[in-house]
């Protein structure tokens, strides 16, 4: 349970907000349970100094298809790496779903659409059909940056919307 202890060891990881004031209440603590971060076990400095990003996009599956069939080649091939387009076999809801997963890994990554190429961020399916994200170029340089290092991505479409959730978690460089 929730106790005095656990309060302590939380005032003690929260930074000093600037007037000097050390008032950092969650939701979850005016409800009386531990917060998220403490569940995670990470420290809400952890939290707050961006040891977890965390992107979400959705995407009109109908504008997709609008500006592919105005643009054609020239828009898919801007947009989604060839091993993309294969794997969508032109199927309008799942090039919704990656683009709005490429949508969430810039936001994930604190650049929006600027400075990083569409291609440079590709979605792919692992043998289960699971999404992966792999970064290149300067997507991978970004998150090198920021020591993320362990992406999640969650994709899902209806007819008419396409939405992606991207979790990014920063630890210690990998091999």
């Amino acid at each position: 349970m929730w106790g005095s202890d656990d309060r302590q060891k939380m005032d003690a990881q929260v930074p000093d907000i600037p007037d000097g004031r050390n008032e950092f209440v969650s939701p979850s603590e005016l409800a009386g349970l531990p917060t998220w971060s403490m569940m995670a076990s990470m420290s809400v400095r952890d939290a707050l100094d961006g040891a977890v990003q965390c992107g979400v996009d959705l995407v009109e599956v109908g504008r997709i298809r609008e500006v592919a069939q105005r643009y054609g080649e020239r828009f898919l091939t801007r947009v989604w790496t060839e091993r993309e387009l294969v794997i969508c076999r032109g199927r309008y809801p799942e090039l919704a779903a990656r683009f709005a997963g490429k949508e969430a890994t810039m936001k994930a990554l604190g650049t929006g659409v600027v400075g990083i190429g569409w291609k440079e961020i590709e979605i792919l399916p692992d043998r289960r059909g699971k999404p992966l994200v792999f970064l290149h170029d300067k997507a991978k340089a970004r998150a090198a940056h920021l020591r993320l290092n362990t992406w999640a991505i969650s994709l899902t479409h209806s007819k008419e919307l396409a939405c992606a959730m991207v979790i990014a978690v920063a630890g210690p460089e990998r091999a």
